[in-house]
């Protein structure tokens, strides 16, 4: 690990996080920190304070570590384990080091002066400031939207994609996303039955001869066997979660009537 050097400086900026995993908006606001000050400090959250907050940790501190301290934009690094979830020992602790300095402690995604127990604590320590809005909504790209993704990756159909939230031996659990004006295939399934519950657009459904619309917070029930095809005439994307239970959830289970792409 590089040792930080109390070499003395106007300003030295803190920031704190998990990254776990590291991704390009931490990279954004590292660098939008480290214009705050003369010095950037990195605060990075320990593997215990990981799994109490999210039950495991995907990268180790040590290769965390590793990684930040290598970026240009970083000067130094602290690690923390606060049990309140907040940032006050990586604070402390960076005063220790800088004793002398102005302590900037840079914020982003959707932290605020109203949210941060940080503030309250070190509220009347005039070497200390608080800055909000650092490096934009990186949170759009946040760890575990990287990680969600990663576990439950996009499966692209040409009329959208879905991707599968949860399977078990009993059940899957499948969200789809329609394109507008694109439909699915007429189709039936042998093994499985389904339920649809509409989470945003309008759905133009077919079961059997019976053609209808559904909405928002509407579902609607596919016996096992039944022909069935989900369509899309809005101008809007159609968003749909799909509950399939039976003894079989593959996407062989496919016997197709009509498709618009050629499929069989």
């Amino acid at each position: 690990m590089r040792p930080i050097r109390n070499i003395v400086e106007k300003k030295i900026v803190l920031v704190t996080g998990g990254f776990d995993p590291l991704h390009s908006g931490h990279l954004v606001y590292f660098d939008d920190a480290k214009k705050l000050g003369d010095k950037l400090i990195v605060g990075i959250n320990s593997d215990d304070w990981l799994i109490n907050k999210k039950g495991k940790f995907f990268m180790p501190l040590s290769e965390r570590s590793s990684i930040i301290e290598a970026l240009s934009a970083v000067d130094g690094i602290v690690t923390f384990n606060d049990q309140d979830n907040s940032a006050s020992d990586a604070i402390s602790k960076t005063i220790k080091l800088y004793p002398n300095h102005k302590i900037i402690f840079a914020n982003g995604g959707d932290r605020n002066s109203g949210n941060i127990l940080e503030m309250e604590k070190f509220k009347n320590d005039s070497n200390i400031e608080f800055a909000f809005g650092i490096g934009g909504d990186f949170k759009k790209n946040s760890s575990s939207w990287i990680l969600e993704e990663w576990k439950s990756p996009l499966e692209k159909r040409p009329w959208g994609y879905f991707k599968v939230l949860d399977e078990k031996k009993e059940y899957k659990i499948k969200e789809l996303v329609v394109e507008s004006g694109s439909r699915l295939s007429l189709q039936s399934h042998k093994k499985r039955q389904e339920t649809w519950v509409i989470l945003e657009g309008e759905a133009t459904i077919t079961i059997d001869e019976n053609v209808f619309t559904k909405t928002k917070n509407e579902t609607i029930h596919i016996s096992m066997g039944a022909k069935h095809r989900l369509e899309n005439k809005s101008d809007e994307i159609l968003k749909i979660i799909e509950i399939q239970t039976g003894s079989y959830f593959g996407e062989d289970d496919i016997t197709r009537y009509d498709d618009d792409f050629g499929r069989d």
